[in-house]
């Protein structure tokens, strides 16, 4: 009888483990392909369009309007970038020129910004990060090209 115990709790304790590593198996899994599915299949802004303007203050100066559809209620937590002057890439300012929130706008086709690019380049490498949900944060990179 003790030996039929002995097995019967051998079986329990073994189909526990599996459960259990099964489980840590698809939330590590789901944890990291997680984000990059996201960010390929549930886009938080689409068709994204920068158009260079001039303003006649500073007709040097490197200024984008950028258009946008947004596609999904995130908060956005920070938008950075790297301008291509000569043959490198350096870090970049974005300073806006408008007062077009930058920030948690509604979902729909709109003007994101009005954005000045410091330095003058001739590519800018924008990558922007927003939270829509607790599990990690989303991330789109974009590429403007100035003429």
């Amino acid at each position: 009888m003790d030996n039929h115990r002995t097995i019967h709790q051998l079986h329990v304790f073994i189909s526990t483990c599996i459960y259990l590593s099964t489980f840590i198996i698809f939330l590590v899994g789901f944890l990291l392909i997680g984000p990059i599915a996201e960010e390929k299949y549930l886009p938080v802004i689409e068709d994204v369009i920068a158009v260079q303007v001039n303003i006649p203050e500073e007709p040097k100066a490197l200024v984008f309007k950028i258009i946008g559809d947004k596609e999904r209620e995130c908060e956005f937590l920070s938008m950075s970038a790297i301008v291509k002057v000569k043959d490198e890439y350096v870090p970049a300012e974005l300073i806006p020129v408008s007062n077009i929130p930058m920030a948690s706008t509604p979902r729909g086709m709109q003007v994101l910004g009005i954005i000045q690019v410091i330095p003058a380049g001739s590519k800018v490498k924008v990558s922007t990060s927003h939270r829509c949900h607790f599990l990690w944060d989303t991330h789109a990179e974009f590429e403007w090209l100035s003429t």
